[in-house]
């Protein structure tokens, strides 16, 4: 095998691994392939917090955590229902929290008071939903993935990748939302998250200083 070039070895990867084959069926059918195996109801999927006897100790490696938002535990849509099933179902052996909104404002409340004037001036939950994330991987550390995200293959793979893990998108660096927000991961305490907090806490104040423009979008 390792005489082959490098674009084959993609090809005959690529033939091997069943996520293609997802992929490939969801291009032709505009259907999802379903997924059996664990269903997800209306109700909490989730629980507030990780139970204080549970700490985080082991920092060489990424937690098994994923983390995702929604403004409500008790009505999503289908096709939320159904990408939060394949994260259960692709990763059987990690935590799988489900905040909502009173969830993360619980969570500022508690672990990080100080920034909770400014959590509640934010004009629109997705404001807040986008900034929840820095604080939870911060202080849990895990993957966090939008809820319109499809986990094709397990995580586990990339717990050792390294100490933050963002996206990209292209390989354009002017491209503004080249790195987004929509998936990232890390291990737990990462001082990464706290500059991050830092940049959104000036933004939030210049938002301010402008009035609430309403051009200003979350991601910046």
């Amino acid at each position: 095998m390792s005489s082959l070039s490098p674009r084959t070895k993609r090809v005959l990867d690529a033939i091997s691994d069943l996520s293609s084959y997802r992929l490939l069926w969801y291009s032709l059918t505009d259907r999802p392939i379903p997924l059996e195996g664990i269903e997800t109801d209306n109700g909490p999927t989730g629980e507030f917090g990780i139970p204080r006897d549970e700490p985080v100790d082991d920092r060489t490696v990424i937690p098994k955590i994923v983390f995702q938002t929604w403004k409500s535990h008790h009505e999503m849509p289908a096709n939320y229902r159904y990408w939060r099933t394949s994260f259960l179902l692709t990763n059987p052996g990690f935590r799988c929290f489900l905040w909502d909104d009173n969830d993360n404002r619980q969570f500022i409340e508690q672990r990080f008071p100080w920034f909770l004037g400014r959590y509640n001036s934010y004009p629109k939950e997705i404001f807040r939903a986008d900034v929840i994330r820095l604080f939870f991987l911060y202080v849990y550390g895990g993957f966090y993935a939008d809820m319109d995200s499809e986990c094709l293959r397990p995580l586990e793979d990339m717990r050792e990748m390294g100490d933050v893990l963002v996206g990209r998108m292209g390989g354009d660096n002017d491209f503004e939302h080249s790195i987004p927000n929509a998936v990232m991961a890390s291990k737990a305490g990462q001082a990464f998250w706290l500059l991050a907090i830092a940049f959104a806490s000036e933004r939030l104040a210049e938002f301010h200083l402008r009035k609430g423009a309403q051009d200003i979008r979350p991601e910046w």
